[in-house]
């Protein structure tokens, strides 16, 4: 009996331990080398798994490889990166005149140290050369420096509220992902400094990258005569809310399916911009239309309308 007391509760740690390596169906145990880690996620994406499941994948492996020099974990750290040697290793790096995303992923991860600026270069690395769409960025703040996956096409950097609902911040240094609304109320991603900038730090350590274009007309964002979001945008005041772009990935990617919804949106057409001009002509209305119309149909979207549906 006390063999099996023993046993049963190890059994159930190994279960729960396995289910954090749990994507798309598979397991994937966290690997050796960072090529490995590429491989991985080359197979998660051609399985079709989530880019949730990928992303908390990418956060825990890399989380558990590396230890964080500025925090208290690296004394708890079997590897002896506490050590005074492991110490000056780190020093030594931090004061190399190389920002290069290969050089610094690589380092990091064979020598299991480093801090956010390290953290979010592998994750770079692992998904530019897994060959994922080239939709993350690496983004600091001054203070600290996170990887963004899945930004919206022509999403502003500096400002998360246009990057979309399927952007994903996956932060080793943290050991998990957040969403846009998380880098906006996380206490590390101001650290208590409520005017700090977010900046696109991509080309300073990846040269070869393609600039990030910005553009307040591209059609995931904001509305024109191709992508009329007539009523949203008057009652938010602003083409860029996320909420607008929630209801335009709906659009796109479901109502454009079916021939109900396609009549729909060609009958919103003809009327979207009556009734916006309706509620410009009487803003007051505005208040009530976004809280009783709108915000219940986001709410529910993202309640019950999963990414990988996309």
């Amino acid at each position: 009996m006390l063999i099996v007391l023993i046993i049963l509760p190890s059994v159930s740690f190994s279960q729960n331990a396995l289910a954090d390596f749990y994507v798309g169906g598979k397991t994937y145990l966290p690997p050796s080398t960072l090529e490995e880690m590429v491989e991985n996620v080359k197979d998660m994406t051609t399985s079709n798994a989530p880019k949730k499941e990928i992303a908390s994948w990418l956060a825990r492996v890399i989380d558990g490889r590396v230890t964080n020099m500025n925090s208290p974990e690296r004394v708890l750290d079997w590897r002896n990166t506490f050590s005074s040697k492991g110490q000056e290793l780190f020093d030594e790096w931090r004061d190399r005149n190389i920002y290069d995303n290969e050089t610094s992923a690589k380092w990091a991860w064979n020598n299991s140290m480093g801090n956010c600026e390290e953290n979010s270069n592998i994750v770079y690395y692992i998904l530019k050369n897994a060959g994922v769409p080239k939709d993350f960025r690496m983004i600091s703040t001054g203070k600290h420096q996170f990887t963004v996956w899945g930004l919206a096409p022509g999403a502003d950097i500096s400002n998360p509220d246009t990057w979309g609902p399927n952007a994903i911040v996956v932060d080793p240094w943290l050991g998990y992902t957040v969403d846009s609304d998380g880098v906006k109320s996380g206490r590390w991603f101001q650290n208590d400094d409520p005017t700090v900038d977010l900046n696109d730090q991509t080309f300073n350590f990846d040269p070869d990258s393609e600039k990030w274009e910005t553009s307040t007309e591209n059609r995931s964002l904001t509305t024109s005569d191709d992508d009329p979001c007539f009523v949203a945008t008057a009652s938010y005041g602003t083409p860029l809310a996320i909420e607008i772009q929630i209801l335009r990935d709906y659009r796109d990617n479901y109502l454009r399916k079916y021939e109900i919804g396609k009549l729909f949106i060609a009958w919103y057409e003809i009327n979207g911009p009556k009734l916006a001009a309706l509620l410009n002509k009487y803003p007051e209305f505005k208040p009530w239309v976004r809280q009783f119309v709108l915000q219940p149909i986001v709410t529910f979207l993202k309640k019950h309308i999963d990414e990988s549906d996309y």
